[in-house]
Parts: C-alpha cells; sequence; structure tokens
C-alpha cells in the first residue's frame, strides 16, 4: 500500500503496485510526486522508492497490452465530515485491457471528468459548513483531546455522511491530521510573543544582559515544547483507541487496518524531536558559557576573544556542536517538526563567530 502526494498537493493512496502503475500511465503520477515513508514518519520523493521503477516498467507493459473494451468507472473521490485537509482518492485495480479501455476514445474522458469534479464540487458547498476558528492565548495545556476534531459520529456536518463512511480509515486518520493541525497552530501561536529571533547576532552576543535574555527565552520556549508534545500524545492515544477498536469489533478488515497505519503521520518526526532538543541544550549551553564569563566577551573583525583559555576550548566545541545541528534537509524537501523549525528561525543567519586566540 502506497500513500502518494501528487503534484498538485493532493493524496492519494495505492493498494498495489498495478494500481500505482494506472497512475502513472494516467498522468496523474507524476516524478514530481512524494511517498509517505511509514518507518520514518516523513514524505520523500517517489523517484527514491525502490517500486516505482517496477510501477513505471508495468506501466509501459500496459499500454502495450489491452484491446478496447467498455469503461469501467471512475476512481471515487472520498469526501469527507471535517472542513481542511487533503482530497484523497480511493483506487481500485484495473486490468490492462481496462486500462486501454479509460484511454479510448479521450474526449469521453475528459468529459467525463470536468462533469464529475462540477458536481463534486457542488455537493461540497451543499453539504459541508466551515468550521469555526480556533484561537488561543499562552501556552496551550491540556485542550488538544477535548477541543479537536473527535473520532466518532458527532463528527458528521449535518448528517451526510453514513456511519461506514465516518469510521472508514481514510476519514478517522483526516480527523486526526487536523486535530494535529490544530494543536501546532496553537503551539506556534503561543511561542509567536516570545520574541525568538536573531538569537545568535552580534548585538545579542555583546553583553551578559542580552546574553541573561537569551536564555530567559529559551527557558519559556522549553514548556512550550513539552506541552505541544504532550498534547500530541493524547491526540495519538484517543485516535489509537478507537483504531484498536474498530479492528477488535470487526468493522474493519485486514486491509483497513492496513491502510490506516499507512494514512497516519505526526507533524513532529522522531528524529525531529531529538534534533530540536539537542539544539535546544546547546544553544543554552553556548549562551550560559559566554554570560558566566567574568570579562564580557570582545568582538573584533567577526571574531570573539574569551579572558578564559578552558573556556574557550569548550566554546569552540559548542561552536562546532551548533555548526552540524544547523544542517538539516534543503529547504523544501520535507515538512521539518515545528519546535526545529522555531529554533532555526530563532538563530537566523547568524552563527557563533570563530574565536581568536590571545
Amino acid at each position: 500500500m502506497f500513500r502518494v502526494r501528487l503534484a498538485s498537493g493532493e493524496e492519494a493512496v495505492y493498494r498495489s503496485v498495478e494500481e500505482l502503475a494506472l497512475g502513472i500511465n494516467s498522468g496523474v503520477v507524476s516524478e514530481q510526486a512524494e511517498i509517505f515513508h511509514s518507518k520514518n514518519q516523513q514524505w520523500l520523493p517517489i523517484v527514491r522508492h525502490p517500486e516505482y521503477g517496477a510501477a513505471q516498467a508495468r506501466a509501459a507493459a500496459l499500454v502495450a497490452e489491452g484491446s478496447a473494451e467498455p469503461l469501467p468507472p471512475k476512481p471515487a473521490e472520498v469526501g469527507t465530515g471535517e472542513p481542511g485537509g487533503p482530497q484523497v482518492y480511493q483506487m481500485f485495480s484495473y486490468s490492462a485491457r481496462e486500462l486501454e479501455g479509460r484511454r479510448k476514445p479521450r474526449w469521453r474522458q475528459h468529459a467525463i471528468t470536468a462533469a464529475g469534479a462540477l458536481l463534486f464540487l457542488a455537493s461540497l458547498a451543499i453539504a459541508f459548513r466551515p468550521g469555526r476558528p480556533t484561537s488561543d492565548g499562552g501556552i496551550w495545556k491540556g485542550r488538544g483531546v477535548a477541543d479537536a476534531p473527535r473520532p466518532s459520529a458527532s463528527g458528521a456536518r449535518g448528517g451526510t455522511l453514513t456511519p461506514q463512511q465516518l469510521r472508514a480509515p481514510y476519514n478517522l486518520a483526516r480527523r486526526l491530521t487536523a486535530a494535529q493541525a490544530q494543536a501546532t497552530a496553537a503551539f506556534e501561536d503561543s511561542i509567536s510573543r516570545f520574541g525568538l529571533r536573531d538569537l545568535m547576532s552580534p548585538a545579542r552576543l555583546a553583553s551578559p544582559d542580552s546574553l541573561r535574555d537569551n536564555l530567559a527565552r529559551l527557558g519559556r520556549l522549553r514548556p512550550a515544547v513539552a506541552a505541544y508534545r504532550g498534547n500530541l500524545r493524547r491526540l495519538w492515544a484517543a485516535y489509537k483507541d478507537t483504531s484498536e477498536s474498530l479492528t477488535r469489533s470487526g468493522a474493519w478488515d485486514r486491509l483497513e487496518a492496513q491502510e490506516w497505519l499507512v494514512r497516519i503521520s505526526t507533524p513532529e518526526p522522531r528524529g525531529d524531536a531529538t534534533h530540536a532538543d539537542q539544539l535546544l541544550l546547546t544553544l543554552e549551553q553556548s549562551f550560559g558559557l559566554l554570560a558566566a564569563q567574568a570579562e564580557p566577551p570582545r568582538f573584533s573583525a567577526g571574531t570573539i576573544m574569551l579572558s578564559s583559555d578552558t573556556a574557550g576550548f569548550l566554546y569552540d566545541q559548542l561552536r562546532l556542536d551548533l555548526r552540524r545541528l544547523r544542517e538539516v534537509d534543503a529547504p523544501g524537501s520535507r515538512r521539518i517538526g515545528p519546535p526545529l523549525r522555531v529554533l532555526l528561525g530563532a538563530i537566523g543567519a547568524d552563527s557563533l563567530p570563530p574565536r581568536r586566540v590571545r
């Protein structure tokens, strides 16, 4: 099973290499698409997936195999009762002969696609109302599970969804994603008041007062990050309990249980959480070292001079650690966890200056 984010930003789930080949052959899946790697909880370029080459080869073979037959039904676009989040397309397997039938005649396929899109958009406008905006102040504590969309039948708007649709894996996963997005927005709103920017500019490293101010701002960030991660854990526990109950009761079969695992993701992968913790600790150690010097650091021509050689050696090590921790994937290659993204933004373009030896 493959969870794919198309070049348009929409998501689709393909249950087999055969279905992925159909997507490639129809032009829906391009080389700009991304595929979700469940183990690392990251979106990666689809061309790096080992099965992509096999799907491309199968797509080329499909065109040469079949002869024209009656058109099969189109893939069904799945709607949910919750606002926001990507549209997800549930794919169905077709044989090579059926694929050839889809491609002939082309004008008919385009006409059906346009009509279906118009009907779907019209039904969405009638059936669904936009959700109420959410605002919060300070550090968000203990509200993630209570105020976020819940994994229950009450999530349907206007009774337009059947019980089967409400408990479907794609719907449950989408509501979890919406709840996680709400938690992330509340976290980012709470830390926007901390003034976490340009922490390593020369002006903020020049005096003990500015260094202590940097430490105070980072000290306020720590409980905010802990509260955010606690909310994510509570959300995950609530939705995980629902998914396990659906599996135990037989409401989900084996494929639906697998689909749930493919669709879920976390805003902060484990690697990003560890990276953020290390970066925060190294920043605190660096500012604490400079603030503790008997004589304030002296700056000259882009370098820094410390009165103590012992402190200087420790400063050199911390500077190397910060340089390493600032290296992340190329911008835009993947979504970075919110706490790590905040810390990288707080550092800005500056870095600790090299030390000048007396």
